[in-house]
């Protein structure tokens, strides 16, 4: 199992580090657009007041990952299209930085929480498989897309993307129902 996880990474390694640095760049990017709404000056909150919404976050974070996998499915389409596979990226990355930040310096014992058992895992969840469904799309790209198009990659995306809804379930309503996942407001 070990043995095919790194002969996978290896053949894929050039999108693996694409992925991380381009996720990198928009955390940080997240980090300074959340501090810069605020201009550094985050209001506590006190946990009455906090907003609890793990159903909301759970269909908002359905609708983004949908949009996200079709833009992998068109980033599939041919060679000159590839490059919109980034922008999933680059979004999940910015939602880190914010996500984070937010919790962290505005809701800080009960953000940190979520953010560790909530936020977080179902973020390194969604990168993985991210990048599952990117080599995936890629990959049937170069080989297959001139005689049959994207339909080979489209159902095996299809079910990356469920996947990825289950993990949702999972983090924002089943783990997020014991302490409540926070709604995420900079103001």
């Amino acid at each position: 199992m070990l043995s095919k996880l790194r002969e996978y990474l290896a053949r894929n390694k050039k999108i693996l580090l694409s992925a991380l640095v381009v996720l990198v760049l928009a955390i940080a990017v997240g980090i300074i657009a959340s501090i810069r709404a605020v201009n550094g000056e985050f209001e506590r909150v006190a946990r009455v007041d906090m907003e609890f919404a793990g159903a909301k976050i759970f269909f908002l974070s359905i609708l983004l990952l949908a949009l996200c996998y079709a833009l992998f499915l068109i980033a599939g389409i041919n060679s000159k299209t590839v490059f919109i596979a980034i922008i999933p990226y680059f979004f999940l990355g910015y939602l880190i930085g914010k996500y984070s930040t937010c919790l962290i310096a505005r809701y800080e014992f009960w953000g940190t929480l979520n953010l560790l058992f909530c936020y977080l895992p179902f973020f390194i969840v969604t990168f993985a498989l991210f990048v599952v469904a990117t080599v995936n799309v890629l990959t049937a790209c170069k080989s297959e897309c001139t005689e049959t198009g994207l339909k080979p990659c489209v159902a095996s995306t299809l079910k990356i993307f469920g996947i990825n809804v289950l993990a949702s379930l999972v983090f924002f309503l089943i783990i997020g129902s014991f302490f409540g996942v926070i709604e995420i407001s900079l103001f």
